[in-house]
């Protein structure tokens, strides 16, 4: 109900506009009323794009994210948004009844705030850290390194290199180990479980992992329908929390893509010998992705 409002004030209020000034005057008005979201999108785009990020990959690198992070609470955040967006809406009012004193003065008192919001939330800080070019140089390489360990996935022909490749794609990301275990789903096939744990330098080991230190932390991808379960653990290390959030977000990716690619090599296993294709319905696909932990203690398991 909120949204239907919003929208028929604002197509109104366009079509009011149009019928007093110019095309060019009656588009500026939604453009100003959606001021505060249009300004955090195309923020959050030319950020990610300057630190060598996907421009459409997820971060906490938001307005709201930012308040909270400054130490605001929820409800003081919003009340923040909430002045922004009035005096966006103040703008355009102005513009509507062509107030030229108005206008001036809520453009000037918007630019003076979204100025000094950026300096207080840290967004000009951010571009003047030392390490930002080696950074820069991080993100683009995750990038790179999910793209092709993704088209890897893509050409798998089996499980097992479907599995080496998400292996590989943890040693890659500097995981200290990994835990692959993909559930059998046909009788004539076996439960698969692999442990790897990086022993010395940057190469994976199999083992188990029966002595995880306690300041590790794990996050678990399990998938109900293909059975595929990932835990990948991680370290505190000498990275930054916004690099070490793109790698867990870029290696859930890279998870996404493995499980996809071993449905794909299961329907195709189903299909009949004679060369007959059997129709398979749509697999619609449920995953689940734990939240960080402490691990405390790991049993002992069996490789």
């Amino acid at each position: 109900m909120g949204s239907l409002f919003l929208g028929v004030t604002l197509a109104f209020s366009s079509i009011q506009t149009s019928h007093k000034g110019t095309v060019a005057l009656s588009l500026l008005v939604p453009i100003l009323v959606l001021g505060f979201p249009i300004t955090d999108t195309l923020l959050s785009m030319v950020r990610r794009f300057i630190r060598g990020k996907s421009m459409f990959s997820g971060d906490k690198g938001h307005i709201h994210h930012r308040l909270l992070h400054v130490g605001l609470d929820h409800k003081r955040a919003a009340c923040v948004i909430y002045a922004v967006c009035m005096i966006f809406s103040l703008l355009a009012l102005a513009v509507v009844l062509q107030n030229s004193f108005m206008t001036g003065l809520m453009l000037l008192v918007l630019v003076v705030v979204f100025c000094a919001g950026l300096w207080f939330l840290g967004y000009f800080q951010t571009f003047f850290t030392p390490n930002f070019s080696r950074e820069r140089l991080l993100f683009k390489e995750i990038r790179a390194v999910t793209q092709l360990a993704k088209v890897r996935l893509a050409l798998a022909e089996d499980v097992f290199t479907a599995l080496e490749l998400l292996r590989q794609a943890c040693q890659d990301f500097g995981k200290p180990a990994v835990e692959v275990s993909l559930s059998a789903v046909d009788p004539a096939e076996t439960d698969i479980h692999r442990h790897w744990r990086r022993e010395s330098g940057s190469q994976f080991a199999v083992g188990g992992l029966t002595q995880i230190p306690h300041e590790w932390k794990r996050e678990t991808c399990h998938f109900d329908d293909s059975g595929l379960v990932v835990s990948f653990f991680f370290q505190a290390d000498g990275d930054s929390e916004e690099l070490r959030l793109e790698k867990r977000t870029m290696l859930a990716d890279i998870i996404e893509s493995a499980h996809s690619r071993l449905l794909e090599l299961r329907r195709q296993k189903m299909q009949p010998a004679e060369g007959k294709v059997l129709t398979v319905g749509k697999i619609t696909s449920k995953a689940t992705f734990s939240q960080p932990e402490m691990l405390a203690k790991v049993p002992d398991e069996t490789t």
